[in-house]
């Protein structure tokens, strides 16, 4: 695997290909609460999670902090992820839904890629 993308490098890529007049920290929420879904909705549910330490990112959350997901699959899903935002904010709904495809795309694939590659959770167990 690719070294981790950090929140600065996504950012980075962001503004380069979208200018934009949103602020780094709105840009660090959104991160923040994609990661919360991902953290919840992908990581938990497989074995290992345990070993993930995530609590959110704000304006103090340093810029070279690495992201959750993995970068083969981590910058284009940020990157589409804080696009569709921009779009939704100013209103450029056909942008929107461009950025937003793609995005989907990009996190089924890594979505994918974790469930084959980590063991589910056991939720109970049964006794007979």
């Amino acid at each position: 695997m690719d070294k981790p993308i950090t929140i600065g490098e996504v950012i980075s890529i962001v503004d380069e290909f979208k200018p934009n007049t949103r602020t780094t920290n709105e840009k660090i929420k959104w991160l923040s609460d994609l990661d919360s879904s991902v953290k919840t909705d992908i990581l938990d549910t497989h074995e290992g999670s345990k070993d993930i330490d995530f609590s959110g990112y704000d304006e103090n959350t340093p810029l070279d902090t690495p992201l959750l997901i993995p970068a083969q699959y981590g910058r284009e899903i940020y990157r589409h992820y804080l696009e569709l935002q921009i779009d939704l904010i100013n209103k450029e709904y056909n942008r929107y839904n461009a950025a937003a495809a793609e995005y989907q795309s990009h996190y089924q694939n890594f979505a994918l890629y974790w469930h084959n590659h980590h063991l589910p959770l056991q939720k109970a167990q049964f006794h007979f």
